[in-house]
């Protein structure tokens, strides 16, 4: 993959990040930096799971403390993002809500 193609996915996710989470209210601004940090590094990677988008023991550690921190819900982190995609989808005509739900049987 060239580099430019490197840049420009690595500038979307930012900008994705940084659109979707940096006026969340999470009671302190440096949860909402690092809320916006963690998106940035999911959004590069987002088939990874957490601890591999992650990468560093101390990313790994930083998002480990923000997502069992007390002081704020599931629903404070999303409240900002889902907003947002309804204004979005208020903004057009028409939204297709594509769906793939596959199954796997492991009993047999």
């Amino acid at each position: 993959m060239p580099k430019e193609s490197d840049r420009s996915d690595c500038l979307d996710a930012t900008s994705w990040a940084v659109t979707a989470f940096a006026d969340a209210d999470l009671g302190d601004l440096r949860r909402t930096q690092r809320l916006v940090q963690l998106a940035h590094a999911l959004a590069q990677r987002p088939g990874a799971a957490l601890p591999e988008a992650c990468g560093s023991g101390a990313m790994r550690k930083a998002a480990s403390r923000f997502f069992t921190n007390d002081d704020m819900a599931p629903e404070d982190i999303v409240q900002r993002p889902i907003e947002a995609t309804s204004r979005r989808l208020n903004a057009v005509p028409l939204v297709l809500a594509v769906q793939d739900t596959p199954e796997a049987n492991w009993t047999n």
